[in-house]
Formats: structure tokens, C-alpha cells, sequence
């Protein structure tokens, strides 16, 4: 191949020479130009994700010790929920009523009436689910139990009670929800109602609805 070669170029005229020449010189240069800037391109989109990367690690690392807090916080407040010590409201409920004094001078009798004496539960404890899931195939009544990392929420449940006290002083009501405050169990005050009950600024009627948030384990039919 190498011999043929030189006898065609041997065969050519100086002209003829310096024309292959140049046309060959000519291709390589615009080779290597080709090359060249397919190359001084990729160097800049690689160095351009290299400081996206960059910016993007310094990002995480600026996000990282609020994102560990607040996750620690609701491990926290999630294993304070699995603890909830309240498995029916009336229980709390009751012991702080016991503590607070409704009427200093009772019905007219001179004996002093606590707010357990007279409270009114409106009737049946409601029980809904944080986090609303759905059972595959057929539904069935009960607790629905979910798969992978919201399973714990899909086991959080918002339980409630509707209360009344039919005539209370303003200080044993601001005295009763204080405690419910101050209290170790999770209880909230979901809703309240007021309402001045006689022409004594300090007699009124009071009705309100308690809530806690449990964690039920399903059972073993409602996760089949």
C-alpha cells in the first residue's frame, strides 16, 4: 500500500504535489480546529456542573443542622404520641374539673360546687384519622393501615370529646383551661364557647371540645 502510494506521488507533477499537500494540511487543521472546540465546549459544561455540584453540596451542608433539628423534633413529638398516656379523655378531663372551683357559693347553699359536679359530656368520644388512607380491594370498616414511611402517620388518630358547663364563674373558666395548658397529657382545646348565662357579669355558660392525638396499632385484619 505504502509503495503504491509513493509511485502515484512520484508519478505527480510538483504542482500536483503541492495541491495534495495543502488539501491534506488544510483537512487536518480543520480536524484539529473540530477537535478543539468539541473539547474547550465539553470543558465548560463539565465545569459547569462541577460548580453546580459544588453549589448545590454547599447548599446541604447550609440546610443539614435545621433539617436533623426539625427531624428530631418530630421523632420526638411522634414518640411522645406512641407514649400518650390518654386512652379516654374523661379521665384527664375529670381530674382537672375536680381541681376547679365552679361556683364559690354553690346553688344559694353556701357549698362551694367544683366543675366536676357539673359537667355534661355531649355524648360519644370521635375518633378521625390524621392522614386519610385507602385499603386495596375491597374496603372494609376500621383503622387503614399504610405502607413504607407514612405508616406512623397513617396510625395518628384525633380523638375528641364535646363537654358543657352549664354555669361556671369567668375565673374558673380562664382556671380550667389554664390547667388543660399546663397539663403533662397532649390535650388541646379544639374548640370553645362562652356565653354570659345571667345578669352577673361573672356567671357564664361554658362549652367546649377536647382533643388528643393517639397512635393505634392496626390489627392484624386491617393491614391484610
Amino acid at each position: 500500500m505504502i509503495h503504491r502510494l509513493r509511485a502515484y506521488v512520484a508519478k505527480m507533477s510538483p504542482r500536483e504535489r503541492w495541491l495534495v499537500l495543502g488539501l491534506a494540511g488544510g483537512t487536518l487543521v480543520s480536524i484539529a480546529a473540530i477537535y478543539f472546540i468539541v473539547m474547550l465546549t465539553s470543558s465548560a459544561e463539565l465545569e459547569q456542573l462541577l460548580a453546580d455540584g459544588r453549589e448545590g453540596f454547599a447548599k446541604i451542608e447550609r440546610e443539614l443542622p435545621s433539617y436533623l433539628a426539625l427531624k428530631q423534633k418530630n421523632e420526638a413529638l411522634l414518640e411522645r404520641i406512641r407514649k400518650n398516656p390518654v386512652k379516654s379523655l374523661r379521665l384527664p378531663i375529670n381530674a382537672i374539673s375536680k381541681a376547679v372551683v365552679a361556683l364559690p357559693d354553690g346553688l344559694g347553699d353556701g357549698v362551694a360546687r367544683r366543675m366536676s359536679d357539673i359537667i355534661r359530656f355531649a355524648g360519644k368520644t370521635r375518633e378521625t384519622p390524621l392522614v386519610k388512607g385507602e385499603k386495596k380491594g375491597k374496603k372494609k370498616k376500621g383503622k387503614a393501615a399504610a405502607a413504607g414511611p407514612n405508616k406512623d402517620l397513617a396510625n395518628l388518630y384525633w380523638i375528641e370529646e364535646e363537654m358543657d358547663f352549664p354555669g361556671v364563674t369567668a375565673d374558673a373558666v380562664f382556671e380550667f383551661l389554664a390547667k388543660i395548658a399546663e397539663s403533662e397529657d397532649l390535650l388541646y382545646v379544639n374548640a370553645l364557647n362562652v356565653m354570659r348565662k345571667s345578669n352577673d357579669p361573672n356567671e357564664v355558660r361554658m362549652s367546649l371540645t377536647v382533643g388528643t392525638i393517639q397512635y393505634i396499632e392496626p390489627t392484624e385484619e386491617e393491614e391484610e
